[in-house]
C-alpha cells in the first residue's frame, strides 16, 4: 500500500534528508555551536603546541604559582616558624634553669695555684678557714678542678657544699680574702650560657655603660646609671634593652644640662 501524501505537503517539494536532523531551527543552532567549538578547539591546541607560547605558558605558570606558594609561606609556615623559635627558646630556658638550680650548692674559686698530685680539698682549707671558719671537710660533697689541664694555667676549683647555707656563708664573706688573697676569687657556678652573659654585662659595665654588675643565686643583675634602676638579666636582648635604658637617661640628662646652660642656670 502506497504512502498518502500528508495534507499541506506539495508532490514537487524536495525530499528532507533526517540524518542532518537540522528541520528545526534549536538543532540548526546546536549543530553550528558545536562545529564552532570543535574548530576554536583545534586551533587553540595546535596554537598552544607553539613553542614560543609554550614558554611563555611556563613562565606565566612558574611566576603564578611561585606567588601563591610565597602567600602560603607568609599565611601559614612564617607564624609556625616563629612559633618554633618562641618554643625552642623557652626550652632552653628552662633547661638552662634547672642546670642552674642543680648548682645551687656550687661556688667556682679561681686564682689558686694548681700543683702536681695535689689534693683540691687541702688546697682550699686555707681559704674555708677565712670565710668560713665553723667548716669541715665533712661539709663539703664534692671538689675538684675544671677544664682542660694546660701548662702554666691554673684551672679553676669547683666546691659543691652539703648544704646550701653554707655555700651562702662562702659568697657573702669572700670578701674576707680582701688583703689576704688578692689573686683568689670566689663566685657563683653559673651555667655557660649564663657565664657568657654576665661576662658581656662586665664588660659593658666597664665601658661605663652600667653602673654595676653583679650575680645573686644564679641570676644576673645590673645597676643602670644614673637613675640607679636595678636589672634581672636573662637574655641578650634585656641586657641591650638595660644599655639602651641608659643611653636614653644619659641623653634626657644632656638635654637637660643644655637646657639650663643656654637659660643661664647653670
Amino acid at each position: 500500500m502506497a504512502d498518502t501524501p500528508q495534507a499541506g505537503a506539495s508532490e514537487n517539494d524536495p525530499p528532507q534528508d533526517k540524518s542532518l536532523n537540522v528541520s528545526y531551527p534549536s538543532s540548526l543552532f546546536n549543530f553550528i555551536n558545536e562545529a564552532s567549538n570543535d574548530v576554536i578547539t583545534t586551533k587553540l591546541v595546535n596554537t598552544l603546541m607553539m613553542p614560543e607560547l609554550q614558554d611563555k605558558f611556563r613562565e606565566s605558570f612558574t611566576s603564578v604559582a611561585t606567588a601563591v606558594i610565597s602567600g602560603l609561606v607568609k599565611d601559614i609556615v612564617a607564624p609556625l616558624q616563629k612559633e618554633i623559635v618562641d618554643l625552642r627558646q623557652e626550652l632552653e630556658e628552662k633547661t638552662d634553669e634547672l642546670e642552674q638550680y642543680s648548682r645551687r650548692n656550687s661556688v667556682r674559686i679561681t686564682g689558686l695555684k694548681e700543683t702536681v698530685d695535689e689534693v683540691p680539698e687541702e688546697t682550699i682549707q686555707d681559704i674555708l678557714t677565712i670565710v668560713h671558719p665553723k667548716m669541715s671537710v665533712q661539709d663539703i660533697d664534692r671538689c675538684h678542678r675544671v677544664g682542660k689541664k694546660m701548662p702554666g694555667r691554673n684551672r679553676a676549683i669547683i666546691v659543691k657544699f652539703v648544704s646550701y647555707w653554707d655555700r651562702n656563708q662562702v659568697i657573702m664573706n669572700r670578701r674576707k680574702l680582701r688583703g689576704q688573697m688578692n689573686s683568689v676569687y670566689i663566685n657563683e657556678d653559673l651555667t655557660q650560657r649564663r657565664s657568657l652573659l654576665y661576662e658581656s654585662a662586665r664588660e659593658l659595665k666597664k665601658q661605663g655603660r652600667f653602673d654595676g654588675t653583679w650575680t645573686f643565686d644564679g641570676r644576673i643583675y645590673t645597676r643602670d646609671q644614673p637613675e640607679g634602676k636595678i636589672r634581672h638579666i636573662q637574655r641578650e636582648d634585656e641586657r641591650d634593652e638595660s644599655v639602651c635604658g641608659f643611653i636614653c637617661a644619659i641623653s634626657k640628662d644632656v638635654c637637660v644640662r643644655i637646657s639650663l646652660l643656654l637659660q643661664g642656670t647653670y
